[in-house]
């Protein structure tokens, strides 16, 4: 199974929000080895700006220590998660799909179809319309409901 996940999702644990829990628990599903779990190229980059920001704001640790901390969570990402890429194809299917209001969540589901993934995870379903891409989008919680 390929599980695609929206940076809200993995933003949720690493920073350790409200609904961090759940996104563990799908993670910890999800990581018997049968299963792949990807990320966009976008989200892996926007991921390590949000936690710098983060723990510059929360703990105030310096420049230094902050980077070779950011590099530990960077190589931990890609030990866990596989990068969907994306080509000038696949963006231009994304910023021409009118049934988007947010192009971000568009390129993320190009992304998801590049590397045939069977769902999406996203704290935000609402702004994802029904695709025919054979992609099913879903919040953590409904995955681990159909996903015992």
């Amino acid at each position: 199974m390929k599980v695609f996940f929206d940076t809200n999702v993995i933003i949720e644990y690493l920073i350790q929000r409200e609904r961090m829990d759940v996104v563990e628990h799908v993670v910890d599903k999800l990581d018997d080895g049968g299963h792949h779990l990807y990320m966009s190229a976008g989200s892996f980059y926007t991921i390590l700006y949000v936690v710098d920001k983060h723990i510059n704001k929360e703990l105030h640790i310096e420049k230094k220590t902050r980077v070779a901390f950011l590099r530990n969570l960077a190589q931990g990402l890609l030990k866990e998660y596989h990068v969907a890429g994306h080509d000038n194809e696949s963006l231009l299917r994304s910023i021409n799909d009118l049934r988007f209001a947010d192009l971000e969540d568009s390129c993320q589901l190009q992304a998801a179809v590049s590397v045939g993934c069977q769902y999406l995870l996203t704290f935000n379903s609402k702004d994802y319309p029904t695709t025919n891409n054979h992609i099913e989008i879903m919040t953590p919680e409904q995955f681990l409901d159909v996903n015992p």
